[in-house]
């Protein structure tokens, strides 16, 4: 991790580079050829880069919050791929499967892997563009589909900020405009939706309040989603 802090700082060290040669070229031929001077890491070392630092979360049996080494891992990451040289990196979304999909929450320990899994997953959507999470709409699916139906109350909290980026990314690309709503689009609702009923009439706190907040996230673009849910929202 303490080279991974090199590279991060070698990185922003470039990108003042890049910054001040900008500024101070005056055509096109002197912006690229300034643009240049600044080494740039290979896209494959770039993935390999990124894999590390979500494994190294995603595979700790301790709370990234709570743990100095995972909140500069964390750090790193986000701020790494905010840089625009980083929006294409290619990040494998299997590299999520064991703690969102294969988890078993029957442990403390399944949920502490799955919040720091959740995490990290967020830091990536959050770098990537409506293009790259609209064409990847199926897997975003089956990795929150298990967590929305788990126990665990914090787990629900790290998923709506996840479902929240991924809706506005939906209906910023439908528009009003029904036809615009691909099958990926419409397997995706219905799933958040299936899932927030099951929620909705379980027993457990945790998934009523899942079911609440799955449910008040889609009503700010489509209330007619929730619409045969107040019932059991009301019940709730």
């Amino acid at each position: 991790i303490d080279l991974a802090e090199i590279v991060l700082k070698w990185e922003k060290k470039a990108q003042q580079i890049r910054n001040a040669h900008l500024a101070e070229s005056v055509n096109g031929a002197a912006i690229q050829e300034s643009a240049n001077v600044a080494y740039e890491i290979p896209p494959n070392q770039k993935e390999i880069f990124v894999t590390y630092l979500i494994r190294y979360v995603n595979f700790s049996g301790q709370r990234a919050t709570e743990v100095e080494i995972l909140q500069r891992t964390v750090r790193i990451l986000q701020e790494t791929l905010q840089f625009k040289e980083w929006a294409d990196v290619d990040i494998k979304l299997p590299l999520f499967d064991k703690f969102l999909i294969t988890v078993d929450f029957s442990t403390i320990s399944s949920i502490v892997y799955t919040l720091n899994s959740l995490e990290m997953f967020c830091i990536v959507l959050e770098s990537r563009d409506s293009e790259w999470i609209l064409s990847n709409l199926s897997y975003l699916k089956k990795l929150i589909e298990t967590c929305l139906k788990c126990d665990s109350y914090e787990v629900h909290k790290n998923i709506q900020t996840i479902t929240d980026i991924v809706l506005k990314v939906i209906y910023d690309e439908i528009d009003d405009d029904p036809e615009k709503k691909t099958e990926e689009i419409k397997e995706f609702i219905k799933t958040l939706v299936s899932v927030s009923g099951e929620c909705l009439s379980s027993a457990s706190n945790a998934k009523l309040a899942s079911g609440v907040i799955a449910c008040a996230s889609m009503a700010q673009y489509e209330p007619m989603l929730v619409d045969h849910l107040l019932n059991l929202i009301l019940k709730s």
